[in-house]
């Protein structure tokens, strides 16, 4: 029975195959991650009990005797930061049903107070077109390692599941 290419690309379990990325900067800040894990707050946090939320910003875990106060934020962003290096280039796609235009997501963010945006960096239309000038640019790479897909006619964006939700947990702390 001859394997079809759709076909070579899954496991047995019908999982996609993990891409191997042999990109330097990805395998250095991947080599930083393993360099300064701590594993007895890895052993806690894999064998820890959730004993509850003291407010939006920290929880409480149980690990043996011990409780330990977390701080639920900095925890995300760490855990999304290496769910962000470790998945890159291995994102699924998660397909919109009516594509995100990508000048009107521009726009949303240069309104948004954590942009930095101020009048001196010109009229928010201007750096909008701009944006999507750049990215439709750049939209092979954002394609293969983010499984972003930008429509090069209509600047409307199909997201990556994974990539927009790091992106939005993460990234604007930024």
């Amino acid at each position: 029975m001859k394997e079809t290419e759709s076909e070579s690309s899954l496991t047995a379990a019908a999982i996609p195959r993990r891409r191997v990325i042999k990109l330097s900067s990805v395998k250095e800040l991947r080599g930083c991650i393993t360099e300064q894990t701590h594993t007895g707050l890895q052993e806690m946090l894999q064998n820890h009990s959730f004993v509850g939320c003291v407010n939006p910003q920290w929880a409480l875990i149980q690990h043996q005797t011990k409780l330990y106060l977390l701080n639920t934020t900095k925890l995300s962003q760490e855990l999304f930061y290496q769910i962000l290096i470790y998945d890159f280039g291995n994102f699924g796609v998660l397909r919109l049903s009516t594509p995100a235009p990508l000048y009107d997501l521009a726009m949303l963010a240069l309104e948004s107070e954590e942009s930095g945006w101020t009048e001196e960096d010109g009229p928010r239309e201007g750096l909008a077109e701009y944006i999507v000038d750049f990215l439709k640019k750049k939209a092979e790479m954002l394609e293969d390692y983010f499984s972003m897909e930008i429509d090069q006619v209509w600047a409307q964006t199909h997201l990556s599941l994974r990539a927009f939700s790091v992106a939005v947990l993460v990234l604007t702390h930024f």
